[in-house]
């Protein structure tokens, strides 16, 4: 495995072939996500005993240096690719992916870049990224389920992830009446949607579990408004294989007929 196998994108954007940088790691290469067991000290018991399964994973720091491809023609070409290159990287949270592993995705943000006492032509650019546990799948696990006026449907998810992991649902109103109401049940996890809810055809509905968490309802226009009000019940809805999930809707009136996505990334 070459140098080069550490490159990688962020925000979209590649550190070689948009900036024609490559990027050099510091210290080891994270395999899995630190974290540690929920466990307490009991007196009188031997060791320490655990609360479930789950582990509480922990943010980690990564370090490495960029250093440009070739030689930069002055210090005045330098800075202007440096203030160029700090704008990218410091905007804030975004998907890191690096080159050997482009299937799946960190959440990280630039928490400090700095030259070393040769400057950026002959140092390079020292930076930092604060990433948060998990690694994420870039592409999302999908299944589909149509709802007639009977307003039920069901089915087993079956998810790729090696931990616990957000499922996001999307209903669409292809009927001719609003939707009125909207169950989602995956194992033993509900959420009900019933509080004034009135999805008109058209619209639709999104349940959305992973970041930015939230409900919200789009009309044909791309309008956005937001339905955490029409919630009754929330709870995480999170997989860890496959699952069973049951759906079920109410109609205003005749003609309904409603089509829900689900959808998983699976983290590692």
């Amino acid at each position: 495995m070459s140098g080069l196998d550490c490159n990688f994108s962020f925000g979209g954007k590649h550190c070689l072939a948009d900036w024609g940088l490559v990027f050099v790691r510091e210290g080891e290469r994270s395999v899995m996500t630190p974290g540690q067991a929920r466990s307490y000290a009991i007196s009188g018991v031997n060791g320490e005993p655990a609360f479930g399964r789950r582990m509480e994973l922990e943010s980690y720091e990564l370090t490495g240096t960029l250093y440009a491809v070739g030689d930069l023609r002055s210090e005045e070409d330098a800075q202007g690719l440096w203030r160029q290159v700090s704008a990218w990287l410091g905007g804030g949270r975004q998907r890191l992916v690096w080159d050997y592993e482009p299937e799946r995705y960190i959440e990280a943000e630039v928490t400090a870049m700095a030259f070393d006492e040769f400057g950026w032509v002959d140092g390079g650019c020292r930076v930092v990224f604060r990433c948060q546990p998990g690694f994420i799948s870039v592409y999302p696990q999908r299944m589909t389920l149509t709802m007639d006026a009977g307003g039920g449907a069901a089915g087993t998810f079956r998810p790729a992830t090696g931990m616990p992991a957000p499922v996001d649902t999307t209903l669409r109103n292809r009927g001719a009446s609003p939707v009125t109401s909207f169950h989602i049940t995956l194992g033993q996890q509900t959420v009900s949607i019933d509080r004034g809810l009135a999805l008109l055809p058209g619209e639709r509905l999104a349940v959305q579990m992973s970041h930015p968490a939230g409900v919200r309802i789009e009309d044909a226009a791309g309008h956005i408004r937001n339905a955490l009000g029409c919630v009754s019940r929330m709870v995480p809805l999170e997989a860890e294989g496959p699952v069973q999930i049951a759906l079920a809707v109410v109609y205003g009136g005749p003609g309904g007929q409603a089509e829900t996505e689900i959808t998983c990334r699976g983290i590692w």
